[in-house]
């Protein structure tokens, strides 16, 4: 999969999380939208409010995206543990040991 674009409630929220707690690089931003990345990409992964401003968690009988897999270098991953996360909209986000190359 080349990225990831997550419809978010709130911008700001979003950034603080996928940012703040997860480590990844603002790329860039605007109102409705931030793009993260790592090792200098222009984006692996990205919020927007353009279906979804002020959204709270997806309800557990509608459709959508329950989990996020993210793969990292194993010292990160082990950084950040491996109970998981989850974000402000109930999305639960694994952070796994990329393998060896």
């Amino acid at each position: 999969m080349g990225h990831v674009h997550l419809q978010v409630g709130d911008v700001p929220k979003a950034e603080a999380f996928y940012a703040g707690t997860l480590g990844f690089d603002v790329t860039t931003t605007m109102p409705s939208a931030s793009f993260y990345a790592t090792g200098g990409y222009h984006h692996h992964l990205a919020t927007n409010i353009w279906h979804s401003r002020g959204a709270g968690p997806r309800a557990a009988d509608s459709a959508g995206l329950t989990e996020l897999v993210l793969s990292a270098d194993p010292d990160r991953a082990q950084a950040l543990g491996a109970s998981g996360f989850t974000d402000p909209w109930g999305n639960r986000i694994t952070i796994a040991p990329r393998a060896a190359t």
